[in-house]
């Protein structure tokens, strides 16, 4: 089936508007950026990476499984069809489709063969209030632990924090993904590297507020005595915290007394309900995972793939242990929704997933096994980046028309004011680098960022979601036009601007710094460089130097201001910012000198695994809070 455009569409899905630099295909070409400054330097495709994309390039079925149009357009088609809108009506279309479909994921039927196809009909932009202008935080909930955390910061913590900000007229909470991790063995401490990006990480589950717990046959003050005890260390023991939670949520879901309740019995049906059959299959992975470890390419040969034999046998001799990571999943949903109902939380939608887990499991025949994606050398890491995730092949996720993408940005919406997409230029395209090889090895491989975006678009509007697209780093002007005409909101980080925030452009988010960058004390006293060194790094001094005379710039003080002066005069010019958001970072309340994480760091344990100087509680009331908070309050006020 063709479809011709008549308006303007999403059926291309090669990006018309992107520079002739980055127009390439997946057998085209590769773009080597040389600086922040992009050189004009083409080189062929690697071998490697063709070879793989020919490789992948067969057995990708039909390429009319999915059309992506803009609501209100009209499309030609090559002869009569059936239309199945998702609301479950029907109707005989001639060689025309109408432009009054309705948006959403419909179903297109040939008349003559039979054959379907999905027809995704999107908004032109996402979700975005009118002249809205908020401030909020930027936190990395592991680190936020209260006295009541058992270890690390939790869904509880979460919505005390979106209280106190809500209070204290903030509007915004932008968290780190909060997404799964396997639920035995050792933890991952990156959140961007997770092994599904649809389900969340029972770390974050706090076992004391699940309701009906205090009745439990469990004396839970003991386990959560032992968790708060982890709270004395500042490094997060995650291992340690994922034995007391697992014990006090078997304890809770073996004794069976919070089924004693009908109305909680049916809101638990309910959600999985609502699911449908990918949580089913994820709490029957992490069943698997319990039997035969970590990696399911290790697996005995029939459950390596996700349709096992013999799935309803499985199920049944091992209904308990489904039914508990079912219902760690709706605890952690139920959770999740409480803490969002003050301000919206942002969730951080990662770039991918591990090789190992759940979504490559699932859809590991859409995915480029034998590479992985980064990012090429650049002025801050000059060997590149290899961050271990295995990319889709294009044709491959469009073949299934989308249904892994779309299941990801809408688990993310969920309970969410918003989103930001990570490396959103990984929607245009992706730095894949043969396995085992060098960062530099590696070339660019094209996306149908219209479709994707168009996806973006339709998830953000039905869940009322403002999306954020994390633009650092090479990005073309033309793309950001283009995300900003889509109504994704920019990245302005104060370290990267040579204009002041009173100049940022309204559809943009405003920062001081980010989670891998350093923080205002960090960059004020040198602790950064330090931190560095007793990492294994090498601190770039001039570097650093130059980001001490910005801070002298911006804020207007002079080389002997004290942090707290620095940080205040700091987030006044922010809160100035012409940005609909504006974020202020949590280390930032405390002073903390340490960023959550140093890239290039010899020694990386420590990396997302160092809770705040200060527990909630203290950090409330801190100096540095306070003052952040009485600006934006001068600044931006409420909305």
């Amino acid at each position: 089936m063709i479809l011709s455009g008549v308006g303007i569409g999403f059926a291309n899905h090669l990006v018309d508007f992107i520079s002739h630099r980055m127009r390439i295909t997946m057998y085209g070409g590769v773009v080597m950026p040389g600086s922040w400054q992009e050189r004009n330097i083409s080189s062929p495709l690697p071998n490697s990476i063709r070879q793989a994309a020919e490789k992948a390039e067969g057995n990708t079925g039909s390429a009319d499984s999915v059309h992506v149009i803009e609501e209100g357009d009209s499309f030609i088609v090559e002869q009569p069809m059936e239309l199945l809108l998702e609301n479950g009506t029907q109707q005989t279309l001639g060689r025309v489709l109408p432009g009054d479909i309705p948006c959403g994921y419909h179903v297109l039927r040939r008349m003559d063969s039979g054959a379907v196809s999905r027809l995704i009909v999107a908004p032109p932009r996402c979700f975005l209030p009118e002249e809205f202008r908020a401030w909020g935080w930027s936190v990395q909930l592991y680190s936020a632990r209260s006295r009541r955390s058992w270890g690390i910061g939790d869904l509880r913590d979460l919505k005390a924090l979106a209280d106190w900000t809500a209070r204290h007229g903030g509007d915004v909470i932008l968290v780190n993904p909060l997404k799964a991790d396997w639920p035995v063995g050792p933890q991952q401490p990156s959140p961007y590297s997770p092994i599904t990006r649809r389900f969340g990480n029972l770390l974050y589950v706090q076992p004391e507020s699940i309701e009906g717990a205090s009745q439990a046959d469990l004396d839970l003050n003991r386990l959560a005595g032992a968790g708060h005890a982890l709270n004395e260390e500042r490094r997060i023991d995650r291992g340690a915290v994922l034995q007391l939670k697992i014990q006090a949520l078997r304890h809770l879901w073996d004794g069976g007394r919070w089924l004693h309740d009908s109305r909680r019995e049916q809101a638990f049906d309910r959600y999985r309900q609502e699911q449908g059959p990918p949580l089913r299959q994820f709490a029957r992975f992490c069943v698997m995972a319990e039997q035969w470890g970590t990696d399911w390419r290790q697996w005995p040969g029939d459950f390596r793939r996700p349709q096992i034999p013999f799935a309803d046998d499985f199920d049944q001799a091992h209904e308990g242990r489904i039914g508990f990571y079912e219902w760690t999943q709706w605890q952690f949903d139920q959770q999740l929704n409480a803490a969002s109902r003050t301000v919206r939380i942002f969730h951080d939608v990662p770039v991918g997933f591990t090789p190992d887990g759940f979504d490559a499991w699932v859809w590991q025949d859409a995915l480029a096994s034998d590479m992985t994606i980064g990012a090429p050398p650049d002025a801050f890491s000059a060997d590149g980046q290899s961050w271990g995730l295995p990319p889709f092949v294009p044709e491959r996720l469009r073949a299934l028309a989308y249904e892994p993408f779309i299941q990801t940005i809408r688990a993310s919406c969920r309970h969410a004011g918003g989103i930001r997409l990570d490396h959103v230029m990984g929607l245009f395209r992706q730095w894949w680098i043969p396995s085992g090889q060098p960062a530099r090895e590696g070339g660019y491989v094209h996306y149908p960022a219209e479709d994707l975006l168009a996806i973006v678009a339709l998830e953000s509007q039905r869940a009322g979601a403002i999306v954020i697209g994390e633009d650092l780093g090479t990005v073309e002007e033309e793309v950001r036009a283009h995300l900003s005409r889509r109504h994704v909101l920019s990245y302005k980080v104060m370290w990267f601007e040579a204009d002041p925030p009173t100049c940022y452009p309204r559809l943009s988010v405003a920062s001081a710094t980010t989670h891998d960058l350093p923080t205002l004390a960090g960059v004020w006293t040198g602790g950064d460089a330090r931190v560095q060194r007793e990492r294994g790094g090498s601190p770039d001094m001039a570097q650093l130097d130059d980001m001490r005379q910005r801070l002298q710039r911006v804020g207007g003080v002079d080389d002997q201001a004290d942090v707290e002066s620095v940080v205040e005069r700091v987030y006044r010019q922010l809160a100035a910012s012409s940005s609909a958001i504006v974020l202020a970072s949590m280390e930032d309340g405390t002073g903390g000198e340490e960023r959550p994480n140093y890239p290039d760091a010899m020694t990386s344990e420590l990396n997302w695994s160092v809770g705040q100087h200060l527990l909630l509680e203290d950090w409330c009331h801190a100096p540095s809070t306070k003052k952040i908070v009485a600006q934006m309050d001068d600044r931006r006020g409420s909305v």
